[in-house]
């Protein structure tokens, strides 16, 4: 079964979904994928090294061999990600777009405190430096960080406690899409991911389509609106009992 993501409007494309993946493949071996996933949902992605591909398409980070990527922009409209301009891609990493990953996840300035890497996303969004050291410090309570590292260099914390800070630094900037690989939170305990998964559900609550790589079987993907697998061969994608897209 083929499904239609784009309408034909005159000619011209109309996107019909907040992001659409229309016949991407990352090389010439991979099968090719399209999806749709509407505003405010949780979609999780199986499917191990292709999965984490596609990640990393829909951030920009790889450009794949074919496909559109079609995101509905609060800033800067309706664009094909693929084709977007590097300034496009900065300017919606900064403002609309968070990722997530082993790879990426990592405190870039050591000399700053724990809550000033945090605001500092924020502050880049035009955030007063005092509103978004409030809000930094508001996450990284619910998070369960230790109050007494919140004003201390990142260097001096544990693995697992870093690890929660690269968390709180990628969800409090509310991203519009945020794109994540619940690897990146192997480290943490049940209680502190099951925050996480309630600020994920607050955020796609508020708008945030939220895109990632869950655990098999665990409590981020039970909770997904929409499961993709994207395994082998020709895939299919279920929102809840239903079956939504064939790829």
């Amino acid at each position: 079964m083929n499904v239609n993501l784009v309408r034909i409007n005159n000619g011209r494309k109309e996107v019909t979904g907040m992001l659409q993946v229309i016949g991407l493949k990352t090389d010439s071996s991979s099968q090719s994928i399209s999806f749709n996933a509407e505003e405010s949902t949780l979609v999780g992605i199986k499917g191990s090294s292709g999965a984490l591909q596609l990640l990393n398409c829909l951030y920009r980070t790889v450009i794949p061999e074919s496909g559109q990527i079609w995101y509905k922009s609060s800033l800067l409209g309706r664009l094909d990600l693929i084709e977007a301009t590097v300034s496009e891609i900065v300017k919606l990493r900064v403002h609309e777009m968070g990722l997530l990953n082993p790879l990426t996840a990592m405190i870039p300035k050591y000399s700053l405190s724990v809550t000033d890497i945090i605001a500092e996303r924020l502050l880049q969004q035009g955030c007063s430096v005092r509103q978004a050291r409030t809000d930094s410090q508001n996450l990284l309570e619910r998070l369960r960080v230790d109050e007494k590292l919140w004003y201390t260099s990142p260097a001096v914390c544990s693995s697992e406690q870093r690890q929660c800070i690269d968390w709180a630094r990628a969800l409090v900037a509310r991203p519009r899409l945020f794109i994540l690989n619940e690897s990146a939170a192997d480290l943490l305990d049940g209680i502190t991911k099951q925050e996480i998964l309630s600020v994920l559900k607050e955020m796609a609550l508020n708008g945030t389509t939220v895109i990632g790589i869950f655990e098999e079987h665990g409590l981020w993907e039970r909770e997904a609106d929409q499961l993709l697998d994207i395994s082998c061969g020709p895939a299919l994608s279920a929102k809840r009992d239903k079956l939504a897209y064939t790829f």
